[in-house]
């Protein structure tokens, strides 16, 4: 039996790297799935729990309140966590991962060239920039909604940009010429 080559070596490596990553990201969409549908059925049994005993039983009205209430809070929570989105993500990922390993496995020649294990590792840190900016750019938690309409104050040391017709700090009086 031949020693391993290098090209051999690498395309186990890759095997093993894209596998892991799919592994790790269906984890994370069963997760994203399965805590949207729980938090779905509790805010139901809130709900469910507050009408039952409101009309059927004497619980005092604060106790009713308090759960009827919660439905509310919990689905603000899943709107924001974006679980059900989040869930389609990484099935996305998992997906381009799975469709990198069956052609690094049984797409290429054999024995493949470093050249085209290299094309495959490169598809995949392409797919790693995509998926990570689309992550930035729709998943992040969304937390605008507890600033004055999407602002900061100045004394925070925010970065926001002035209000039109107000200086930002540090910044000369525009001259007209």
């Amino acid at each position: 039996m031949e020693p391993p080559t290098e090209t051999s070596k690498r395309k186990v490596d890759l095997e093993r790297e894209l596998s892991n990553a799919a592994g790790r990201a269906y984890f994370w969409a069963q997760w994203n799935h399965i805590l949207s549908i729980v938090l779905m059925v509790v805010a139901l049994a809130c709900s469910v729990t507050a009408g039952t005993l409101g009309f059927f039983t004497k619980t005092p009205a604060n106790v009713v309140g308090g759960i009827a209430v919660l439905p509310a809070l919990i689905a603000f929570v899943a709107v924001n966590l974006k679980c059900e989105a989040k869930n389609s993500w990484h099935a996305r990922r998992v997906d381009g991962l799975n469709g990198l390993r069956s052609s690094l496995m049984f797409q290429l020649p054999e024995p493949p060239t470093i050249e085209q294990i290299a094309r495959i590792a490169n598809e995949r840190d392409m797919l790693e920039v995509k998926m990570q900016s689309e992550w930035d750019g729709n998943l992040l938690l969304n937390w605008s909604g507890f600033s004055h309409h999407g602002t900061t104050s100045r004394s925070s040391g925010s970065l926001a940009a002035p209000a039109p017709g107000q200086q930002g700090p540090g910044e000369d009086t525009p001259t007209h010429h």
